[in-house]
């Protein structure tokens, strides 16, 4: 495929595209009797109806009703459990909550699966009403306790529950962020573009002027310029960025292609609402209990770049949220070596075991669940 990893802009705060031929990930650990379980639902959304599926834990028919969580994906296309490189994002986490008592919804993406509607015309914020749909359609049915309904978001997802938790009122009762914006989403995509290009060891500077270039080309986006002036934004930007990679033949085709492609994504509703959107105020206004990771070597929602914002708006917040930095692991949460971003479909397991059991544990805990374990000491925190 097109070095999508090289052309930054592509490249959303999750991974949207995976290619066929990318090994699966190892089997979950999660107990086997709960493995696969689960009832399908369809859920009326404002933008179509929500395909998902209804995880209950065992017990959940007795007299006290479970919490539950609904599962946020991250930027792109992504399934109910944002399948990413073979790896399942949320299945892991959803059995584990599972086991801990706590049920879960996971849907698939407006458009995408078996949901309905327009996934292109979709922005963040209408990503975040269908959210709200899910939470209420949850309150409605009787099977958990409506007053126990939280969130688990990564990536985009984070930046929804984000919103979410800090809305006035609340929309959850608590939430779990994996690697959470905590600044403007040019802001997200300007540095990830650098820290990609740094990883790939391109020269200072190719770096420093294909990151101008890139920031040149979301401003175009930004201030609605017209298509062709959009078009030079996009073309310049990509043969900077590809320039930096002295492996890859930057052919015309290639950069013809790839600038058809940024063009469309630049100009699509989605990039134009994310990249002004500011998730500070939300942050200073967080009203639940809420989870904060972050994946120390994360090339695409970075510590460097966010644990600092999230702290100082989190400090203004009326409920103080609990912040880690998990040591060793990237964007997926997986435990990774180089930790860049074409390592994702060679590492074979998926998500942090580690991390998923950090997560139910404190959803576990913070919920109420009686039969909760203690909490593991923080991996690595400020």
């Amino acid at each position: 495929m097109l070095k999508a990893i090289l052309i930054a802009f592509a490249v959303s705060p999750a991974v949207a595209q995976q290619p066929s031929d990318t090994p699966p990930a190892e089997k979950s650990d999660a107990p086997a009797a709960i493995v696969r379980e689960g009832t399908e639902v369809m859920i009326d959304g404002p933008g179509g109806k929500l395909a998902g599926t209804l995880l209950l834990p065992k017990g959940a028919q007795g007299a006290t009703k479970p919490p539950a969580v609904v599962f946020i994906t991250g930027s792109g296309p992504q399934d109910r459990d944002e399948t990413l490189f073979g790896h399942r994002m949320f299945e892991p986490i959803a059995l584990a909550l599972a086991a801990d008592g706590i049920a879960s919804l996971r849907c698939d993406d407006r458009g995408i699966g078996a949901s309905t509607g327009d996934f292109a015309a979709a922005t963040t914020n209408d990503f975040a009403a269908d959210t709200r749909a899910q939470i209420e359609w949850l309150r409605t049915q009787g099977q958990v306790d409506p007053a126990r309904i939280g969130v688990i978001g990564h990536s985009e997802g984070g930046l929804i529950g984000t919103l979410l938790a800090g809305a006035e009122p609340p929309a959850c009762a608590f939430a779990v962020l994996l690697a959470p914006p905590a600044v403007s989403g040019r802001e997200i995509l300007s540095q990830q573009s650098k820290d990609i290009l740094i990883s790939m060891q391109a020269d200072a500077a190719c770096v420093a002027f294909a990151t101008e270039m890139h920031g040149l080309m979301m401003d175009t986006a930004i201030e609605g310029k017209s298509e062709a002036e959009m078009r030079e934004a996009v073309a310049a930007c990509v043969s900077a960025q590809l320039a930096c990679n002295k492996n890859f033949p930057a052919t015309e085709a290639i950069i013809a292609a790839a600038t058809d492609q940024g063009v469309k994504q630049m100009r699509s509703p989605w990039v134009r609402v994310f990249l002004t959107l500011d998730p500070q105020p939300s942050i200073a206004r967080l009203g639940v209990p809420v989870l904060v990771l972050f994946g120390e070597r994360d090339l695409q929602v970075s510590p460097r770049q966010n644990l600092g914002p999230f702290e100082t708006a989190a400090a203004r917040a009326p409920v103080r949220p609990v912040i880690e930095v998990v040591p060793g692991v990237n964007h997926l949460f997986q435990r990774c070596a180089l930790c860049t971003l074409d390592e994702y479909a060679r590492i074979k397991s998926g998500m942090s075991p580690d991390v998923v059991k950090k997560i139910s544990t404190w959803v576990a805990k913070t919920a109420g669940v009686a039969s909760a374990a203690p909490p593991a000491e923080p991996a690595s925190s400020r």
